[in-house]
C-alpha cells in the first residue's frame, strides 16, 4: 500500500508551507498538495527541475477550481527512458487538409490539421505511432486560441502527439499522466478565464510571501521530513506581508515601490497603550532594509513610528500591526525605566 504524506509533520512553517506551493503548487490546498507530493515520489520527477507541475483549472460541471498534476514532455521522457527500453522516435510529421505528411511545415499562415511521431519500445517489433489533431487539442481562450497555440502550434501539437505514443507504448508507467499541452481547450487555467456562473467565487491570487526561516532547497529536502503513514491536516495560511521599508539615514523608501517618505524630526511615535497585552505567536523579523534579520522588538521607536504612520501599516496584516504597536509600547517602557524620557 502506497505510504500517505502528512503535512504536520514535515517541520515547516506555515510561511516555507505557502512558499512551497508558491513555488509549483499554486492556489492549492494543503491535501492537494500532500497528494501532488505523493505523485512527485511515484513518477520520480523533481518539480525544481520543471518536470511537473500543479496547476488549478476551472471546472465547469464543479462549480470550483480543481487541482490538476501535469507533466511536462521532458518528465514523459524522463520516465520513459528509465525503463531501460525506450529506443527513441520516428521522425515527426505533420499534415494539411490535403493528407499529405512532411517533415517540416512551412505554412505560418495555416496550421497544420494533424501531426504524428511513433515510439520505439526494445519488445516491441514496430514502433507505436499516435496522431494529434488540431481540432481536438488546439486550446482556445475568449480571444480565440491561447498564445502558446498561436505562436507555437506547430510544435504544442507535436508535443500532444508525443504524449500519446510514450503512454501508448509506456501504459504502466505513464497511466493517468497528461502534459498541458493534451488539456481540452475548454479547460482554461483559472487565474486566465472566469467561470461561466458569474455567481460563482472568483480564484484568489496567492498571497506575498515573507519567510525568515529557510525553506528545503531541493525536493529531497522536502520530501525526506514526511512520514509514511498518515492522512493529511489542515495548516493555517500565513497571513500577507506588508511591503518592508528601508532606511537612509532620515528617509526611508517602500523597497518595492522606491517611493520616499522624510521623517519629520518632530514626529513623535504613537502613544504606548497602559499595560499592553503580547500579541500571539512569535514576534516578525524585518527581511528587508537597514534592520533585515531583526525582530520588532530590536527595532528602534523612530522607524517603527514611520511604519505605523506611513504607507506599510495600509498593507500591513493585524499580526504585523499588533507586533509593531507592542514594539513600541515595550521600547517606550524599557526607555522610561532607563530614565531616558
Amino acid at each position: 500500500m502506497t505510504n500517505i504524506v502528512r503535512i504536520a509533520d514535515w517541520g515547516l512553517t506555515d510561511e516555507q508551507i505557502e512558499l512551497i506551493k508558491t513555488a509549483f503548487a499554486r492556489h492549492a490546498t494543503n491535501d492537494e498538495l500532500a497528494l501532488f507530493v505523493q505523485t512527485c515520489n511515484r513518477l520520480r520527477l523533481d518539480p525544481f527541475a520543471r518536470q511537473i507541475f500543479l496547476v488549478k483549472r476551472w471546472d465547469n460541471s464543479l462549480g470550483r477550481d480543481v487541482a490538476t498534476t501535469q507533466v511536462s514532455i521532458d518528465g514523459f521522457r524522463l520516465i520513459a527512458e528509465r525503463t531501460g527500453e525506450y529506443r527513441g522516435q520516428t521522425v515527426p510529421q505533420w499534415c494539411g487538409k490535403d493528407g499529405v505528411w512532411v517533415d517540416v511545415w512551412l505554412d505560418p499562415a495555416n496550421p497544420p490539421v494533424a501531426a504524428r511521431v511513433g515510439v520505439h519500445r526494445e519488445t516491441f517489433r514496430e514502433p507505436l505511432v499516435r496522431t494529434a489533431l488540431w481540432s481536438a487539442y488546439a486550446q482556445s481562450g475568449k480571444n480565440g486560441l491561447t498564445s502558446m497555440w498561436r505562436t507555437h502550434g506547430v510544435n504544442q501539437l507535436l508535443k500532444c502527439a508525443e504524449a500519446l505514443a510514450l503512454r501508448a507504448a509506456f501504459p504502466n508507467e505513464l497511466s493517468g499522466v497528461y502534459t498541458s499541452d493534451e488539456l481540452p481547450a475548454e479547460a482554461a487555467p483559472a487565474q486566465t478565464y472566469a467561470p461561466a456562473n458569474d455567481a460563482a467565487p472568483k480564484p484568489k491570487a496567492a498571497p506575498r510571501l515573507s519567510v525568515v526561516n529557510k525553506a528545503p532547497s531541493t525536493l529531497a529536502e522536502f520530501v525526506a521530513m514526511a512520514p509514511k503513514d498518515a492522512q493529511p491536516v489542515a495548516v493555517k495560511a500565513a497571513p500577507e506581508p506588508a511591503a518592508e521599508l528601508v532606511t537612509e539615514g532620515e528617509t526611508v523608501y517602500d523597497a518595492d515601490t522606491g517611493e520616499v517618505q522624510e521623517l519629520a524630526e518632530s514626529e513623535p511615535p504613537p502613544a504606548p497603550e497602559p499595560a499592553r497585552k503580547r500579541p500571539d505567536g512569535s514576534c516578525p523579523v524585518w527581511t528587508q532594509g537597514d534592520h533585515k534579520g531583526k525582530s520588532y522588538l530590536d527595532t528602534p521607536r523612530k522607524y517603527l513610528a514611520a511604519c505605523l504612520n506611513g504607507p506599510w501599516a495600509k498593507n500591513a496584516s493585524s499580526r504585523q500591526l499588533e507586533w509593531a504597536k507592542h514594539a513600541v509600547y515595550v521600547r517606550t517602557e524599557k526607555a522610561r525605566a532607563e530614565g531616558r524620557e
